[in-house]
């Protein structure tokens, strides 16, 4: 890649990078790519579709990369006395802290490990989608009810000062899930505004036809299968609230679904192994 004002990053730095293209080529984490290193705007403000489509491409995510985020994986779950290993494969497409602010204006971007730089599924989105099934399936949705239950509900999840006298930490641990094998590239979902005047005036304009449609685009896990490790330190956590916890997490991916859009059926898939003191 020759240097060619493609990046929208300060004049020193844009000094750096003429003076020395090949450290562009070289950065390996596509987290880098992606948040350091915005791609300049077009003349409407948004950034140019081919650049996003080579991002997607996560070519900068090495081998390397993947060996290391599953690596410390297996070295925590060596710590765990009691675990539940969940095989999480999405039958939909996966959108992952699509919320958080970014600098493009019309591409919304997916979660990326900071370090690694892999796509990765965050463990307090597991902890917060298995949470949310465990208080609709079990208490029927009576988060006062699911509150009150310190046998298994806090003591599984924990709970914050504002519930508890004493602030009381949950015995499970979520760690971060990785994909079981390497993925090559990312998906270029998208959604189109047709009325964004009446959208940002809350109402007060008209939703006309002569409204600009805006495409607000979206990266997304397509093809994948992840790893999700549910784990404690107490050796003599019970068996049957693990189990208990294995199939609410199972009804979490598979009816639920994680991550974003779930109402529009992204982010459901199949638990297709669920193994215990694996």
């Amino acid at each position: 890649m020759s240097y060619n004002k493609e990046f929208l990053v300060p004049k020193d730095t844009e000094t750096l990078m003429k003076d020395n293209p090949k450290h562009v080529t070289e950065i390996e984490n596509s987290y880098l790519q992606y948040r350091r290193l915005p791609r300049m705007f077009d003349d409407k403000g948004r950034t140019p579709s081919e650049s996003i489509k080579n991002l997607n491409k996560l070519g900068h995510v090495t081998e390397a990369a993947y060996h290391k985020a599953r690596y410390y994986n297996r070295v925590i779950k060596q710590e765990l006395k009691q675990k539940l290993v969940l095989e999480y494969t999405p039958v939909t497409r996966l959108l992952m802290n699509i919320g958080e602010n970014v600098i493009y204006s019309n591409h919304t971007l997916i979660a990326l490990h900071p370090l690694y730089g892999v796509p990765y599924i965050p463990s307090s989105a597991i902890k917060g989608a298995i949470r949310h099934a465990v208080i609709h399936e079990k208490y029927n949705g009576d988060k006062e009810k699911a509150l009150a239950d310190a046998e298994f509900f806090i003591r599984c999840f924990g709970a914050g000062r504002d519930v508890t006298e004493n602030q009381q930490k949950g015995e499970l641990i979520f760690l971060d899930a990785y994909p079981k094998r390497d993925i090559k590239s990312l998906e270029l979902d998208v959604q189109t505004v047709h009325y964004q005047d009446y959208y940002t005036s809350q109402g007060a304009k008209a939703p006309t036809d002569d409204q600009q449609p805006v495409p607000i685009y979206y990266s997304a896990v397509g093809k994948a299968n992840f790893e999700i490790i549910i784990g404690t330190l107490n050796a003599d956590f019970e068996n049957s609230q693990l189990d208990m916890l294995g199939e609410y997490a199972r009804i979490a991916l598979e009816e639920y679904g994680i991550g974003a859009k779930t109402s529009s059926g992204y982010g459901l898939g199949h638990v297709t192994s669920h193994a215990k003191d694996e």
